[in-house]
């Protein structure tokens, strides 16, 4: 019979074996000196087209002296092995627990449940005041970036922004310690703390995001697998950053400059990993918003690749509909955020119905299967009748679908809550509860139930609440929910084990915030005056709504 190790050793060697695309020479990388680990809290097919878990283990495997191995939350079909043996490495099946340092990627608060329950596979310390020597922990990704202190208890320290642009300065700085033979826990801490873009709670005050200033050569390779969430996809990222100045939108304040990778550089890099699949996805806010992609996606073409799109800007693709010509995807995305025409003004969303409509219309054209429509409820003076217009534009879309020979296209609308994100105009309002947030999915599903060809998707109501907890929250509420997870045993934790714990005080989580914030001292290096001048031309915006309506009254 089969051990427990042996079977996920297997498991490990098949996932490698599988793989295609990696540059690194696995067998020599083992002779050296020092090995870290990078860690993704969720499962490897999730991993696999995150881009900045690739781009970190590239990055750190081009020091010679430096092996940097992967490893993830356990596959269903293995976790149970891992009661008694801890999660090993991909590449050596090394045990993390042994590794100098490990590195997560965290990029959605909902895996915070699966990243305690990786301490507890991985036979690590959960407490950083806990642990005296390795291994240290660095936490990185969108989520830190906005709000670390929530995990501060947890982690040595933080990399605040885009990684790829200090992960050298911090594998420098171990490198030289450990060489010198003066190498403690603590020296590495205060010396790294020093690094613009690294926050170190223990030395830290106050940290400004790291920021890549140009991406045009930062390609080192993609890794490709039949067992990603995307199979056997190459992912190319052409642009990063968004200058467009959604108001919700944490991404284009945390990487408001818009940097854009040259069309030759993106067709040599898919050139060079065109023996590897055919299959490509670009990487972008908006595939339309890249000033040459039309002539990009006619090079990918040429080269053989099936190329699918992401979200698209509606008021940029009647300019560019010819660019549908060249795709593979049978499904259209693109993301009003809001049905009514005032919030998506507060909000600075500025497409119009016209937009919307004229998307409609080009789905219908070339015979899609989906056109998918992103929306979003919950916003800051929103009112009843602002969420029940999704139904009513709903209506107005399945028409023209009809009326332009579409009726098979499937209509899909994914709406979420909005989530109060840190660093924002929104960052001290009000979050809709979740009873109230199905209340209005439930009254908008009523309203288009004899509409055919619909499909609703909406936010699970207990991920809903932990993010509430989680997104803005402090170390306070990382502790919370550390303490949850450790007590019901589960990474399973529903709205009812929240209010469970925490009574009277669950409501509080949803009010507006007064005082302090636990991001206060987490610089993204936007102008003193941005959110305060923003807030302004909001509150004047629903000053004019409110005389409105007197008026008609």
């Amino acid at each position: 019979m089969i051990d427990a190790k042996s079977k996920i050793v297997q498991h490990n060697k098949d996932l490698l074996n599988s793989e295609k695309g990696n540059c690194i020479n696995l067998i020599a990388k083992k002779k050296s000196k020092f090995k870290v680990g990078i860690g993704f809290a969720s499962e490897y097919q999730y991993a696999l087209h995150t881009l900045g878990f690739q781009y970190l283990y590239f990055k750190i495997n081009q020091h010679q002296d430096y092996f940097c191995q992967r490893f993830y939350y356990p596959d269903q079909n293995i976790i149970q092995l891992h009661k008694n043996i801890p999660i090993l490495t991909q590449e050596e099946n090394i045990p993390i627990n042994n590794l100098d340092i490990l590195f997560f990627s965290l990029n959605y608060e909902g895996n915070y449940l699966k990243l305690f329950e990786m301490f507890k596979l991985g036979k690590i310390i959960a407490f950083a005041k806990d642990r005296k020597d390795s291994p240290i922990l660095i936490g990185g990704g969108i989520c830190p970036s906005y709000n670390p202190n929530v995990l501060s208890s947890f982690f040595d320290a933080f990399v605040i922004g885009e990684a790829d642009s200090v992960i050298d300065k911090i594998i420098n700085i171990h490198r030289n310690l450990k060489q010198t033979g003066c190498f403690t826990k603590n020296k590495y801490l205060r010396k790294i703390s020093k690094i613009r873009g690294v926050y170190v709670p223990k030395y830290s005050q106050n940290v400004q995001k790291a920021l890549v200033e140009e991406i045009n050569d930062n390609f080192l390779g993609h890794i490709i697998s039949p067992y990603s969430k995307f199979p056997n996809y190459l992912f190319l990222e052409i642009a990063r950053g968004c200058g467009r100045g959604c108001r919700f939108c944490i991404l284009g304040n945390l990487f408001r400059r818009p940097r854009i990778r040259s069309k030759e550089k993106i067709l040599e890099y898919a050139k060079k990993m065109a023996k590897f699949t055919n299959r490509i996805r670009l990487i972008t806010p908006s595939d339309s918003d890249h000033p040459e992609i039309v002539e990009i996606y006619k090079g990918l073409k040429k080269m053989g690749y099936s190329i699918e799109i992401g979200s698209q800007r509606a008021d940029f693709l009647a300019s560019k509909r010819n660019m549908l010509n060249y795709v593979a995807s049978k499904k259209l995305t693109i993301a009003p955020e809001a049905a009514s025409l005032r919030i998506r003004k507060m909000i600075n969303k500025t497409i119009t119905n016209e937009d919307i409509f004229n998307s409609v219309r080009i789905a219908a054209e070339n015979k899609l299967d989906v056109l998918q429509l992103f929306l979003i409820i919950g916003f800051p003076n929103e009112t009843k009748e602002d969420i029940l217009e999704i139904a009513k534009i709903a209506k107005k879309v399945r028409f023209l679908l009809d009326s332009n020979g579409a009726e098979s296209i499937i209509l899909e609308l994914t709406i979420n809550c909005h989530i109060k994100k840190p660093h924002t105009i929104f960052e001290r309002d009000s979050q809709l509860e979740p009873n109230k947030y199905y209340s209005y999915i439930n009254k908008i599903k009523s309203l288009l139930k004899n509409v055919k060809n619909i499909k609703i998707n909406a936010m699970d109501k207990d991920i809903l609440a932990l993010e509430s907890l989680l997104t803005r929250g402090s170390k306070e509420e990382g502790i919370l929910v550390y303490n949850l997870y450790k007590s019901k045993g589960s990474i399973i934790i529903t709205e009812d084990d929240i209010k469970k714990k925490l009574k009277r005080k669950y409501k509080n989580y949803f009010k507006k915030i007064i005082g302090k914030l636990p991001w206060d001292n987490i610089d993204i290096c936007l102008p003193n005056s941005f959110l305060h001048n923003e807030s302004k031309l909001v509150d004047k915006e629903v000053k004019k709504w409110k005389l409105d309506l007197q008026q008609k009254q």
